[in-house]
């Protein structure tokens, strides 16, 4: 798929290029995402990633007007700067929303010094991250030590040197970075397997108190206990089997046989396989495919396989009871586009963007109501990846959700 369109879809959350987008409804009843599978390159968001687009912050705290036009004309060209004249305007400079990512602050000031504005920064948990660089006269050993006591990452001596302070705004901009980045990974990986911890407990439990039941004779080994336990271990084997595949992607190792193959075909017999459970369900199956020419694309059948199993499983599994299922298929040039919308339940509009997390469920009160891991839709993102395309969720005209899917085409 080109960069580009890539670009574009994601951005506009339509994948078909047509006059078929429909009006979206609004928000009705809770839904989940579908729980049979690998996760998008990264565990968790990375809200950094944004932040990224945005000029950095930098306030520059000085009472010598001739100083101050100094560090603007230095840094402007670079950076959004914010500046204050003495250190009650840079405690609230610093207290504002969004605040400063780094701080230029001068030491000799009227009424509050900067040692002072920098251990009240310090003290403060919405402002203790920001790194703070002195700006001073004072070259003493014992000034330059206190200011380090006090959590600030670096000097510059006046009279200042233009191209010190971009250098060392430049470096402790990106080691503040770089700590936040690490702090969110850390964050994620806690995260992460407070998740598998609490996945595995209930098969765990259920395992355990059937084991149990028949060590006192509680239950007796016939086929209905054995199904019962055959049936946990089965679930805790998927599940393995699941975050097995997520870890392998979020490595870049997800194995991939590329081949040239035509997906819509592959699409049509899960489709085909699910028909009698959505019959069972009440879910009515419709299915938009215009003929010609088949679709080629390159990619791994097995894993397009479990990509569209998962999307179909996820409208099968959270679909109403009467209910209907929309599959769209469309093309251009270039891509190949899927549309999966379904009816309510339905998933409130600032949740739909997390839905491709793994773990994540729209609603926690439905818990495992319908018997999902939370890795479906992330396993979908993953595979997705893995073949150059993109996946958006959004409310679907039909009141449920709406997943499309694009993938790059392999033209002739």
């Amino acid at each position: 798929m080109k960069r580009a369109a890539r670009q574009e879809f994601k951005a506009r959350g339509d994948m078909r290029r047509n006059n078929r987008r429909e009006h979206d409804p609004p928000e009705r009843a809770r839904r989940d995402q579908a729980g049979t599978a690998t996760s998008p390159p990264a565990v968790g968001r990375d809200d950094t990633a944004a932040a990224d687009k945005e000029p950095r912050r930098v306030l520059i705290v000085d009472d010598e007007r001739f100083l101050i036009d100094t560090l603007v004309a230095a840094i402007k060209p670079l950076y959004r700067v914010m500046v204050a004249g003495n250190g009650q305007q840079a405690l609230k400079a610093a207290r504002a929303s969004p605040p400063p990512d780094l701080i230029l602050l001068d030491i000799i000031m009227p009424d509050m010094d900067g040692y002072a504005v920098c251990r009240e920064l310090k003290a403060d948990e919405k402002t203790r991250s920001i790194p703070i660089i002195f700006i001073t006269a004072r070259n003493e050993e014992i000034d330059e030590t206190l200011g380090f006591e006090l959590g600030a990452v670096d000097y510059i001596a006046k009279p200042v040197s233009v191209p010190v302070v971009r250098a060392r705004v430049k470096t402790h901009l990106a080691l503040s970075r770089a700590l936040k980045v690490q702090e969110q990974q850390n964050l994620d990986r806690r995260r992460w397997l407070a998740d598998i911890s609490h996945e595995l407990r209930t098969p765990l439990a259920v395992l355990q108190a059937q084991v149990e039941a028949l060590q006192d004779g509680i239950h007796t080994a016939d086929a209905a206990t054995l199904g019962v336990l055959h049936n946990e271990v089965m679930g805790l084997s998927r599940l393995v089997d699941d975050l097995y595949l997520l870890a392998r992607a979020d490595l870049g190792a997800l194995p991939l046989t590329m081949t040239p193959l035509e997906p819509v075909t592959i699409l049509e017999e899960v489709l085909e396989s699910f028909a009698p459970r959505l019959m069972q369900a009440g879910i009515a199956l419709e299915t938009i495919v215009p003929g010609g020419k088949p679709w080629v694309t390159l990619g791994d059948t097995r894993r397009l396989r479990h990509l569209f199993t998962n999307l179909v499983e996820n409208s099968a599994r959270y679909t109403d009871r009467g209910g209907r299922l929309r599959v769209v298929v469309s093309a251009t040039t270039d891509d190949l586009y899927l549309c999966f919308d379904d009816t309510p339940p339905t998933v409130p509009s600032d949740q739909l963007p997390r839905l491709f997390e793994r773990f994540y469920r729209a609603e926690s009160s439905r818990n495992r109501d319908h018997g999902g891991s939370g890795l479906g839709l992330a396993i979908c993102a993953g595979i997705v990846a893995a073949h150059d395309g993109a996946i958006v969720a959004s409310t679907s005209s039909l009141g449920g959700l709406r997943i499309e899917v694009a993938l790059p085409r392999q033209v002739a």
